[in-house]
């Protein structure tokens, strides 16, 4: 009132122009246009027409703003090997919030406007493996205008994103590092992938205690939405054999040195414990469990996880295996049956008559309560393998169908005279999971056309992201050990036995493909090969590499390793690349080569009884 008064506007105008800003509500407006349409007032009474630029309402704010996902593509069916997503915003004006809603639910708020974060379902909400998922990203300004809504369909893989940064990471074993001790390199993965050239370049290293790194495994056993790792160490103390978990963060995993791991497990005897390892979640609380083993009794373990705490570090199934089996050499986690449960998957490959006929047992998880038996007499499915071929000393799963069930890869190196087979074999997609009893009776099975060891390491992940599993099957002993990796990918309801790609070693003596995984280390939704020749340059070096090779959508372009996208170099006596950390199976789950890198000759107390 005081102002009108002041500006000689008479009382009872000044009265009912107070009353007018009251009654419509121009109390909250603030003081810059206040002071503007007072100014009218003033120009009103004195009979000003007030035809002035400064009067005109300030333009409304009609451009919506935009939103991107950085760690994903919008197209295809993309594998999430992360905890997060992540991506960026922009307004003309200002980002008020980026919003998620996951499987068509409400709508939540990220982390962060211009750049944000969002972490997926943790803890027992957790994503159960291999499960399709819909996601939307949508932004809001300051005006609430909203964007373009981007809609992703999503298949939950494993968890190996151990920085969180939504990107999978990869880990390299080099058992022969540290004078003997073992170290695992870890690389982080980006929207550019892997760049380091040297072993020494990693962005973390763990140091051993005793030729660490023959068996590793990657998954979220605290359900924080980071990747952990898992590592064995079966030589350790005159092969005893010892098993390190190490918990990721915001900052990776921290520990430079296996002592001071977040859960170490230990076994009695001179058995190697930690041979062969994988994670997943047997008894569906979101939280995956450890597998592991002692193939010389035989026993093959589980360890649960206890939640926020990780690891149990007392085994909650132990099951006994056939003797003179080597039962437990092989150990896999995958839902067979797709009842939402991982089961046990364990290979024997000194199983059958006469020795190295080689065998896998499917345990099925009972539920809540996990695999609830102690013998192998009482597995689901037993698949024997062929004469002399090592069955069962590799093995891996995946759904090559999309039929939400987990199908089983098997190799078997020494078959036919170190030929060697890879096997595929598809789920039934009912409760029975699969149901064959001899590798023979396999749906895809790889054939070697000259000694090669095939099978020696098996792979399935999508290759070009259309949401189905395709196979990788590495040949180390391929033309004098020069070695080759097979991809074939899936029709959509197996694997072919038509090869895509045959990518060959550098040269003779480098056992190329003795490990090898497929992951999307670079965001784009189709799955890199990461293949390694742990005896490079000329199998008695034994420094290693480890080749990268980015997909292109179809396979790969390269023919040779010298083509990959990045090629990673070891030091001498490191055996760089003997094993690459895989989610769920190991991928050198050795018996180890006389000589290394002579692949006609595996020590005999390992394979044969």
């Amino acid at each position: 009132m005081q102002k009108f008064l002041k500006k000689g506007i008479p009382y009872g105008t000044a009265v009912l122009l107070l009353f007018f800003l009251e009654s419509c509500a121009f109390k909250s407006m603030n003081l810059a246009f206040e002071a503007i349409f007072e100014a009218q007032i003033a120009c009103l009474v004195t009979g000003d027409t007030c035809l002035d630029a400064s009067t005109t309402p300030p333009p409304t704010d009609v451009t919506p703003p935009t939103v991107t996902i950085t760690n994903l593509p919008t197209s295809g069916r993309p594998t999430v090997e992360t905890g997060f997503l992540k991506g960026t915003s922009s307004d003309d004006i200002l980002v008020s919030s980026v919003q998620i809603s996951i499987d068509g639910g409400t709508y939540t708020t990220a982390t962060g406007t211009t750049s944000w974060s969002f972490a997926l379902p943790s803890g027992s909400s957790t994503w159960r493996h291999g499960s399709f998922h819909s996601i939307d990203i949508r932004s809001v300004d300051s005006s609430t205008n909203i964007s373009t809504v981007l809609s992703l369909n999503v298949r939950k893989g494993y968890n190996r994103d151990l920085n969180g940064d939504g990107y999978a990471d990869i880990a390299v074993m080099a058992p022969g590092d540290a004078s003997g001790l073992g170290v695992a390199y870890i690389f982080n993965g980006g929207p550019s992938g892997i760049t380091a050239t040297t072993m020494s370049a990693a962005d973390h290293s763990i140091t051993g205690q005793g030729r660490m790194g023959y068996a590793s495994a990657m998954g979220d056993v605290n359900g924080d939405g980071f990747g952990d790792l898992a590592i064995g160490a079966s030589d350790y103390s005159g092969q005893q054999g010892i098993t390190y978990i190490f918990h990721g963060s915001t900052s990776g995993i921290t520990t430079n040195t296996a002592a001071s791991a977040n859960r170490i497990l230990t076994y009695t005897g001179s058995n190697e414990f930690g041979y062969a390892i994988a994670l997943g979640d047997v008894n569906g609380d979101g939280y995956d469990d450890l597998a592991n083993g002692v193939y010389h009794i035989p026993l093959a373990f589980i360890y649960y996880s206890t939640g926020s705490g990780g690891i149990s570090s007392t085994a909650g199934t132990t099951i006994s295996g056939p003797g003179a089996s080597n039962f437990a050499c092989g150990i896999g986690l995958g839902d067979i049956n797709g009842d939402g449960f991982s089961d046990l998957i364990v290979g024997g490959n000194a199983f059958g008559g006469g020795g190295n006929t080689g065998g896998v047992w499917i345990f099925h998880s009972s539920g809540s309560a996990g695999v609830t038996v102690n013998s192998y007499t009482l597995a689901n499915t037993t698949i024997t393998g062929e004469t002399a071929s090592n069955f069962g000393i590799r093995m891996y799963t995946g759904d090559v169908n999309g039929d939400g069930y987990a199908d089983l890869a098997v190799g078997a190196p020494q078959y036919n005279g170190f030929f060697g087979r890879s096997y595929v074999f598809n789920s039934t997609g009912t409760t029975s999971g699969i149901t064959v009893s001899l590798a023979a009776s396999a749906n895809t099975i790889i054939n070697a056309v000259s000694a090669s060891s095939l099978g020696l390491a098996v792979a399935l992940g999508d290759v070009n992201g259309d949401g189905y599993d395709d196979f990788a099957t590495g040949a180390p002993g391929y033309s004098t050990n020069q070695g080759r990796v097979y991809i074939n990918l899936s029709d959509g309801n197996q694997i072919p036995i038509g090869s895509v790609n045959l990518i060959v070693g550098e040269s003779v003596n480098q056992a190329f493909g003795n490990a090898a995984i497929i992951s999307d280390i670079n965001g784009d939704g189709l799955g890199d090969l990461v293949a390694a020749a742990y005896v490079y340059p000329d199998g008695v070096a034994l420094s290693g590499r480890v080749y990268i090779f980015h997909s292109f959508g179809s396979g790969y372009p390269a023919a040779v390793a010298s083509s990959a996208n990045t090629i990673i170099s070891g030091a001498a006596g490191s055996e760089f690349g003997s094993n690459l950390v895989d989610a769920n199976i190991p991928k050198d789950l050795y018996p180890r080569f006389l000589g290394v890198w002579t692949f006609g000759n595996l020590e005999t107390y390992r394979i044969q009884i």
